[in-house]
């Protein structure tokens, strides 16, 4: 029989000292429990710090308000708790061996006396942000419940953003994705209590191969704030999370039932309407309505919540190309302006929510069921007018892009005490999809902008550059026609145990291990389209024959039809960028739909419709994956 090597002889032999030491300690120690509230509001308290005065022995409550302490020497002890913004409090309790003592703690909010000074509310809801930060192990930032739903947040990415480290990327004016520590969204994992989202963005841009399918990029707009119980962002990966995260992780948790006196249920409704005065819209709302109790000694709870919602999110966008010609000087050199594009988005946002949250906690743990689905529509028309300074001409475009989001996530937990140990287990259902059906995009191009003979212009303001140009619908000709649609889904079925011990040798030495792992059945797909009108830009072609046996009527220039039989008479720019930029001939974006059905469907044969409108599919996939990973950590 072969000999065991040394290392892992040594290995079972400090095992198994532990063992000896830590059964003979917790036999002669006992247990407490219990949470800490508000003397006057009976609110949790996340994060107060519970100690054992003289010893090493403590814990932090947890986002409920809950404590858990193992391994107390028997006899009477003195418990301190303390809380940041309340006065400290010490109980002398009797700790019985192998017996778990419960406590119910009040601690009463610090007074201020002297000068009258001025206390937010946003501060006064942050303090348990602050104590869980204080107490944690690793380096992480919170937005507690209270201050999310002070601050009327249009997603939960604005919440997240109120933190430090963390920036988020907008699109048509609201948050979307985030970014921690200037690392991108692809590298940074977003959770619902602790249970990843799969990735939702997808770009519809060739030219982005890099981030066309997001990566681990979640799009964070289709989730309400009203729906948090609150957020953490932990910036220090530790063994027991994925390592593949490098910047941070955000952890979204969902609301629970609230503890009443009487037991009796709470039935909440909230309102809200906008004034858009961009687009002199008045027609944006959102209303979010819930239900919550707890029965049996408040040992069951049940939350439920409804949102729906719809912002008009238009905005006007100025971008300006510039390019360093002059070197001479380094990078102090003056850059030459090389282009100005202005661009008018029209967006509508619908968005959708409900959540369904139940949990039961009993003497030794507590089983909890997550349900979360959302769903999300966007509308966005673009509109665009851009000089470009080298090539002295005009471009001028409109875009029609639409979007449906969907997410649907289930988590089962269960979280035990056993001898010894704590055990957590999750069972998690996640699923997304991002639809584009069609974008469409037509564009224009004038010649001459009617820069020429005008001197060096490479140094001008751009709102002067802009000044300068003389747009001219009718020598201005259609210069292309494009579509792109897309299909993502991403399936992803987990299993995660994760088992933890706190021991104690002697007073003052303690310490914890914990161990576990995960197992991950993920299936991603995706499909993207893109289509081009046929030898528009080369002089034509059928793309534009087959428009002029339409409408013949038609005016053209050259061997296009202009920008003139395109542009709508019902839209108005209004005061474009507070009436700095002059932006001209709003293009019909119904005719444009119209003009696409009549180049796709009505071609004489098809070889002609190849030519008109030429589909190249690219970028699918269909794949499994399969994660699984264990750590220990002391």
């Amino acid at each position: 029989m072969p000999k065991e090597p040394t290392k892992i002889k040594l290995q079972k032999l400090v095992i198994l000292i532990y063992l000896i030491l830590t059964t003979g300690v917790i036999a002669q120690s006992g247990k407490l429990r219990g949470y800490v509230i508000d003397s006057q509001t009976k609110e949790a308290l996340p994060g107060a710090n519970v100690i054992v005065e003289g010893t090493s022995i403590g814990s932090a409550c947890d986002l409920e308000g809950k404590f858990y302490i193992r391994s107390i020497p028997a006899g009477n002890q003195k418990i301190k708790v303390s809380y940041v913004g309340y006065k400290s409090r010490t109980l002398e309790v009797k700790i019985q061996k192998s017996r778990t003592i419960e406590l119910k703690i009040s601690l009463q909010a610090v007074g201020v006396e002297g000068e009258t000074v001025i206390v937010t509310a946003q501060a006064s809801g942050q303090k348990e942000a602050i104590n869980q930060q204080l107490t944690s192990m690793q380096i992480k930032n919170v937005v507690s419940q209270a201050r999310i739903q002070e601050l009327p947040d249009a997603n939960a990415a604005e919440s997240v953003a109120r933190l430090p480290g963390v920036s988020i990327i907008r699109e048509g004016g609201e948050g979307s994705k985030v970014v921690i520590r200037g690392l991108s969204p692809q590298y940074n994992q977003i959770t619902i209590d602790g249970v990843e989202l799969p990735s939702n963005v997808v770009s519809n841009n060739p030219n982005e191969q890099s981030s066309i399918v997001g990566d681990r990029a979640t799009n964070l707009s289709m989730i309400s704030s009203s729906m948090l119980g609150g957020i953490e962002v932990i910036k220090a990966i530790t063994p027991d999370m994925d390592a593949a995260v490098l910047g941070g992780v955000v952890n979204f948790g969902l609301r629970k039932a609230i503890k009443t006196k009487g037991g009796g249920g709470i039935f909440g409704l909230q309102s809200q309407g906008s004034y858009n005065n961009l687009k002199n819209t008045y027609n944006d709302y959102m209303l979010v309505g819930s239900y919550e109790q707890r029965f049996y000694d408040d040992r069951l709870g049940i939350f439920i919540q409804g949102t729906t919602e719809k912002r008009n999110r238009s905005s006007n966008r100025l971008g300006v190309g510039y390019a360093l010609v002059d070197k001479t000087h380094g990078d102090e050199g003056i850059p030459d302006i090389t282009s100005v594009n202005l661009t008018d988005v029209f967006s509508e946002k619908r968005r959708h929510g409900a959540t369904l949250v139940l949990d039961y906690e009993h003497e030794s743990g507590q089983i909890g069921l997550m349900n979360f689905i959302s769903k999300s529509d966007t509308r966005s028309d673009f509109r665009s007018q851009a000089v470009n300074l080298g090539a002295n001409d005009l471009i001028y475009g409109a875009k029609i892009a639409e979007n449906e989001l969907n997410v649907i996530t289930n988590i089962l937990s269960m979280k035990q005490e056993i001898p010894y140990f704590d055990i957590d287990f999750r069972l998690s259902h996640t699923y997304s999809e991002s639809h584009n059906p069609e974008d469409l995009s037509h564009s224009f191009r004038q010649e001459d902008a009617g820069l020429s003979g005008l001197g060096d212009l490479t140094k001008i303001h751009p709102k002067e550059l802009m000044g300068l140009a003389q747009p001219n619908a009718q020598i201005t000709s259609l210069f292309g026609i494009s579509t792109s649609s897309n299909f993502s889904r991403d399936r992803a079925l987990a299993a995660a145990l994760d088992i933890e011990n706190e021991f104690v040798l002697g007073s003052y030495i303690s310490g914890k291990i914990k161990f576990g792992g995960q197992y991950q059945f993920r299936k991603r797909s995706y499909n993207i389209d893109y289509g081009h009108g046929g030898n528009i830009q080369l002089g034509g072609g059928n793309t534009v024959a087959n428009i002029l046996k339409f409408y013949p009527e038609m005016e053209t220039y050259g061997s296009s039809v202009t920008l003139t039989n395109f542009i709508d008479d019902n839209y108005s720019f209004g005061n474009f960028l507070n009436g700095d930029y002059r932006i001209k001939y709003p293009i019909d974006i119904d005719f444009m739909n119209t003009i696409l059905d009549v180049v796709r469907n009505n071609s004489p044969s098809p070889e002609s419709y190849n030519s008109n409108v030429h589909i190249s599919t690219i970028h699918d996939y269909r794949g499994r994956e399969e994660k699984s990973a264990g750590y220990l950590m002391g």
